[in-house]
């Protein structure tokens, strides 16, 4: 039966330390709300803390225990060692919505019809289409629609890293190939070829 009220106002004081523990920061934030039951607001960015809920009339004070969250950020963008994929890696676990590259990301260089997946809830993969040109040192762009384990909250704008270069990316390997031995005066035909990642 609990009642979310209408907040009619609110402001958030200066950040200080915490009479109860010095090495914790605190906000003093005053509402000025309809209901009596519960308030319903939105708080600084945080990790955790506690809300310390009471009225004028101190005939009664609330602690509710409370966890902030925020929206996944992009952090790194690193490419496979075969150039063939990017991982790009978030600071917190995601809802690994489905994985549309069209939706989730500006897609100009990365070839014809890339294709997205989600490795673990905290990393995206993205395959490179036919034809992409995206080098290491490029800015990757992900749109605003990550959201975040438990859909609680969704990024409300884009973010860009710049590609890296894999840890150890693959070398390329040269082959020549020919006739073992020949005759002083016959003329030799040689291949050469070779393969890149």
């Amino acid at each position: 039966n609990t009642l979310i009220c209408s907040i009619s106002s609110s402001k958030f004081g200066s950040q200080q330390s915490c009479s109860y523990d010095s090495s914790k920061s605190c906000f003093n934030i005053s509402v000025v709300y309809a209901a009596e039951r519960s308030i319903d607001l939105v708080a600084p960015k945080s990790s955790k803390g506690f809300l310390r809920f009471f009225n004028p009339k101190n005939d009664f004070s609330l602690v509710a225990v409370v966890t902030f969250i925020r929206a996944p950020k992009l952090v790194e963008a690193l490419f496979s060692d075969n150039f063939q994929r990017i991982s790009c890696f978030f600071d917190q676990d995601t809802a690994a919505d489905p994985a549309d590259c069209s939706s989730l990301l500006v897609v100009d260089n990365l070839g014809i019809n890339p294709t997205c997946s989600w490795s673990e809830p905290s990393k995206l993969v993205v395959y490179l289409g036919y034809q992409a040109s995206v080098i290491p040192g490029d800015i990757l762009t992900i749109t605003a629609n990550i959201s975040s384990a438990g859909g609680i909250v969704k990024s409300t704008s884009a973010q860009s890293v710049v590609c890296k270069p894999p840890m150890l990316p693959l070398l390329p390997t040269i082959s020549v190939a020919g006739p073992n031995s020949i005759a002083s005066c016959d003329v030799a035909e040689l291949s050469a070829m070779s393969t890149s990642p």
